[in-house]
């Protein structure tokens, strides 16, 4: 399901690019679904000249990509997964060693209040708000590093990973659960301003999650997933 846009300050083009990235990440298109022009032109509302700017985009962007004559929802992939995460790994690490040394009351009161709300959501099995409220979490993290090349460089790799992040506390029931002690266990390290222990507790946070997400039927190339 592709939601029809409504026009605004921002041109067709960039309307429909936006409304058909966030469907794809979202899994309301799901992993190689076929996709035609006259399906999203009628979904979104629009004619097919700006459809075709924006899934050109979409393509160089790998959201979509194109066969022969057809075009289909970028699969997720084993190879993709693992590069993403080590990427993912390398630069939130970063994130919290800077975080760390930028400590301040009002940013352990943030990470509390997301942290609580997090719990909340867990009682409540409430697995897609936990996934919003981990990335705001992480989010915040690298707001306080400071670094805005290493901002840019995370908020790219996180845009991708979004739509392995919501498979994976669908993937192990009890996925949603240990995300949140995870979280919490970051948290106490950045609290205490111990730069090794949150090193160590966001590479394990990144190791698991990557970990769960391997598990689903969804990614391709899973071959040895018995394995794991």
């Amino acid at each position: 399901m592709v939601n029809q846009i409504v026009s605004g300050r921002k041109n067709i083009k960039d309307l429909a690019y936006e409304s058909i990235k966030e469907s794809i990440i979202s899994g309301d298109l799901n992993p190689g679904e076929v996709l035609t022009e006259e399906f999203l032109a009628k979904s979104l509302g629009i004619s097919r000249t700006p459809l075709r700017e924006a899934v050109n985009i979409l393509i160089r962007e790998n959201w979509i990509v194109k066969e022969k004559s057809r075009i289909k929802v970028a699969p997720l992939t084993k190879a993709e997964l693992t590069n993403l995460f080590l990427l993912r790994q390398y630069l939130e690490v970063l994130a919290a060693i800077q975080a760390v040394e930028n400590v301040t009351p009002e940013f352990l009161n943030d990470l509390k209040e997301i942290m609580n709300k997090m719990e909340r959501a867990e009682k409540l099995e409430n697995t897609e708000e936990v996934v919003k409220l981990g990335s705001d979490f992480h989010a915040r993290i690298i707001e306080q590093a400071d670094n805005p090349h290493l901002k840019e460089m995370v908020e790219t790799i996180l845009e991708k990973i979004k739509r392995y992040r919501h498979i994976g506390v669908n993937t192990v029931s009890t996925r949603s659960k240990s995300a949140v002690e995870e979280h919490f266990t970051i948290l106490r390290a950045i609290e205490t301003q111990n730069s090794d222990l949150a090193e160590e507790a966001m590479k394990d946070h990144i190791k698991l999650s990557q970990e769960s997400i391997k598990l689903s039927e969804k990614i391709e190339g899973n071959e040895d997933n018995e394995k794991i």
